[in-house]
């Protein structure tokens, strides 16, 4: 809680599953791994790629778990955000801030991005500075 963390591998290593699987658990308060959810809340996915794997894996979350999602405060966007453009992270802050106000104020619980590359813009991801730009982007 109260912090920004990164999950990184290789390609095709189950990064995407973990982050649906833990987006998931935290939506809905089921335990993640046996670990209790501290605050189960809504949970923002911003997708950079692959809607129709997204879909398919959440499905399989929900057979695997016997949880309908349909209810859950899980909100997925429909496209990639270029996160170090100002413009565009306004945007999506401002996307965030609609929903929560449209909801009663319920504060995001979590907010995934799926996956960083997708979603960084023209910046280099593996440059300290471009991480640099992006986070204090979010943080703003």
């Amino acid at each position: 809680m109260d912090s920004l963390s990164l999950m990184f591998g290789e390609p095709a290593c189950g990064k995407s599953f973990a982050a649906i699987d833990l987006a998931c658990c935290v939506a809905t308060g089921n335990e993640w791994h046996g670990k209790p959810v501290k605050r189960q809340g809504p949970v923002f996915y911003i997708a950079g790629e692959g809607f129709n794997g997204l879909s398919r894996r959440l499905m399989a979350w929900q057979v695997a778990h016997g949880y309908n999602l349909r209810n859950a405060p899980i909100y997925i966007s429909q496209c990639a955000a270029s996160l170090t453009d100002l413009g565009n992270a306004r945007l999506v802050s401002a996307s965030i801030e609609e929903i929560v106000e449209e909801t009663g104020g319920v504060i995001p619980s979590m907010i995934v991005i799926d996956t960083l590359a997708r979603n960084f813009g023209p910046a280099d991801e593996n440059a300290t500075r471009g991480i640099e730009k992006m986070a204090g982007k979010i943080r703003r």
